[in-house]
């Protein structure tokens, strides 16, 4: 929390493919109400809307199950101090102690950056916009003897 007691951080993950195109772009414009908000024409909208479908069908197809991050974001006075990646840890060690590896699109590059310092590794870049998809494999835990 900030010291006026708003969120410093935030995450919101599905399981799966079951975040559909227009819940996720509302959860986004949510998330992104204290910044400027481009305008959007339909065509570009519905090309990358379609592009991040095909990215999550193809996932499935290649895994079956996985944790997908949909947001993943901190307020700009709170970014640089490490929150972002405790709550990507937080994210990992539940898809890990699941078995289920982990898919979301970066937005920017300095969420890009966060992403592959945590394991996630580029799948695609959509033409049109800086956004990438990416996934992370599921890590096992190594079992330890007694």
């Amino acid at each position: 929390m900030t010291s006026d007691g708003k969120a410093a951080v935030v995450a919101r993950m599905w399981p799966d493919n079951k975040i559909t195109a227009l819940n996720y772009l509302w959860s986004t414009l949510r998330m992104m109400m204290a910044q400027p908000i481009p305008r959007i024409k339909t065509g570009p909208l519905t090309k990358f809307t379609d592009w991040m479908k095909a990215n999550k069908k193809k996932m499935a197809e290649r895994h079956g199950s996985f944790v997908y991050v949909v947001q993943l974001g901190a307020r700009p006075e709170a970014q640089g101090q490490g929150l972002g990646s405790k709550l990507l840890r937080r994210i990992t060690e539940y898809a890990d102690s699941q078995g289920l590896p982990c898919y979301l699109e970066a937005s920017s590059p300095g969420s890009r950056r966060l992403y592959l310092r945590h394991g996630f590794v580029d799948v695609e870049e959509f033409p049109d916009l800086p956004v990438f998809s990416m996934e992370r494999p599921a890590v096992k835990a190594a079992k330890v003897s007694p």
